[in-house]
């Protein structure tokens, strides 16, 4: 049962040294632990994903939620939504599934709209519709038992566009792509890649999710896709995976994933710009996850919102021109592009 009691409410909350969140929200009783972090931001609701990590360590689940939450608003931003960024972290719970889900949904209710939830890491889809008997503030939906891989297809175009530009080439063909980790996006964008006759590399540790893979498409095992010969490097996990450790010995050429927060560090991309390799920031190429929020609707079809991701080619083939115009990478562009967004909503909406 949800108790008040329970929760505690930080304002402009440093979570490290110069960093800060608009808001911080944790609901710590003895058998269930949640944090909400909800961003800046001019409008009245953020919106991001939920993930169940049981027995995460609090600083580390602070820290990690936190930064992706700011993630969301500049993701929000590239995909044009009148959304806030937030996120929530489920951190530990004792409880069964579904009464942890419905003490959740209370939470949801308590903070009255100004957080909306989504399937994201150990959640599903089924995980929302089941929230949406306690809460309106769950967001996600099936088409004809099917969730459209709204993110997976993102990236697709991602690298689509990159190619395009790049290469010069309309076909992706014979192209080397190594995949980390196939999860919900990973799986997906493996697939897709396949049907377009690439070389598919694959590290994943989850042994029954290598097995459902091989039964589908064709695929190589690596221990690392940093170390991979590619052509292309999709990080589709967790973040932090491109660092100052393994920066200077990446042989792909592109770097265009699903996971959040890919580099350890934004100084990294001054790295990579100086290598030759291009960086297609992680808030622009898996933005497909919230242009899919955005579609729920009578209008909600997988033709709907494919065409409605088509955004994401359109943007990351104008980013790429930016960049080769100004001599700087595609990620400072992005920032540039973003900084003049948030002044310009601000306004609009004071």
């Amino acid at each position: 049962m949800f108790d008040k009691k329970y929760v505690k409410f930080y304002k402009n909350y440093n979570y490290q040294k110069n960093k800060s969140i608009k808001y911080l929200y944790e609901y710590d009783s003895p058998d269930l632990k949640i944090l909400v972090a909800i961003d800046d931001s001019c409008y009245k609701s953020s919106i991001g994903g939920c993930r169940f990590i049981n027995n995460k360590a609090r600083n580390e689940a602070v820290y990690d939620v936190c930064s992706l939450a700011k993630a969301m608003t500049r993701k929000n931003i590239i995909a044009n939504l009148k959304y806030g960024g937030g996120k929530s972290f489920i951190y530990y719970s004792q409880l069964e599934k579904k009464e942890m889900l419905r003490i959740f949904s209370q939470f949801l209710n308590y903070l009255e709209g100004i957080y909306q939830t989504a399937d994201d890491v150990n959640t599903t889809v089924r995980d929302m519709e089941y929230m949406r008997k306690y809460t309106k503030y769950a967001r996600g939906y099936m088409v004809n038992d099917y969730q459209i891989p709204a993110t997976s297809y993102g990236v697709y175009l991602a690298i689509k566009a990159t190619v395009k530009e790049i290469l010069h080439r309309e076909s992706l063909e014979g192209l080397k792509i190594a995949i980390q980790g196939i999860g919900k996006v990973g799986y997906n964008l493996a697939r897709l890649l396949y049907n377009e006759n690439c070389i598919i590399y694959i590290s994943e540790i989850d042994k029954n999710k290598i097995n459902e893979l091989s039964k589908e498409i064709e695929f190589k095992l690596v221990d690392d896709v940093i170390l991979s010969d590619v052509d292309i490097i999709c990080p589709c996990a967790f973040g932090g995976i491109i660092n100052y450790n393994n920066v200077d010995k990446i042989k792909a050429k592109f770097i265009i994933g699903g996971a959040n927060n890919q580099l350890e560090d934004d100084k990294i991309d001054k790295i990579l710009y100086s290598n030759k390799i291009i960086y297609i920031p992680d808030i622009l190429a898996n933005c497909g996850g919230v242009i899919d929020l955005d579609c729920e609707g009578e209008n909600y079809s997988e033709k709907y919102v494919y065409k409605r991701l088509n955004l994401i080619y359109d943007k990351t083939s104008y980013f790429i021109k930016e960049s080769t115009k100004t001599n700087t990478s595609v990620l400072n562009i992005v920032n540039k592009y973003i900084e003049n967004e948030v002044n310009q909503q601000c306004k609009c909406v004071s």
